[in-house]
């Protein structure tokens, strides 16, 4: 089964591959930008792992998602610098966490400051 969530603002298209992978490839060439596991740990929270990464490695954990209301989803980054976003979607917020650079949304800095305090 795939589907597709195209998350263009941030030039990225996310697709479903079975039950937890999705891939995130490049809009524009189609590159793959990351494999990714998604494994859901309850009706509105994912984890998100960088399949890239051998199993053990602390790097492979690269976020949490949380579902706060319809169309807003919050983005933890794991992976320096830690930080949080909101994004509207759910592809747009697997594409945030695969690659960062190319994020465009607001990224709250200061609650990671709150909270390394």
């Amino acid at each position: 089964m795939t589907s597709s969530i195209s998350a263009t603002r941030t030039q990225l298209t996310v697709r479903r591959h079975g039950r937890q992978l999705w891939r995130v490839t490049a809009f524009d060439s189609r590159a793959t930008v990351a494999d990714l596991e998604v494994v859901r740990l309850n009706r509105v929270e994912w984890r998100v792992s960088d399949l890239a990464l051998a199993t053990g490695d602390p790097l492979r954990l690269m976020g949490y998602i949380e579902r706060l209301a319809r169309d807003e989803f919050e983005v933890l980054w794991l992976r320096p610098p830690l930080g949080w976003s909101y994004v509207s979607s759910f592809g747009s917020a697997l594409a945030a966490l695969a690659d960062r650079s190319r994020f465009d949304g607001v990224i709250d800095a200061r609650r990671a400051a709150r909270t390394s305090n």
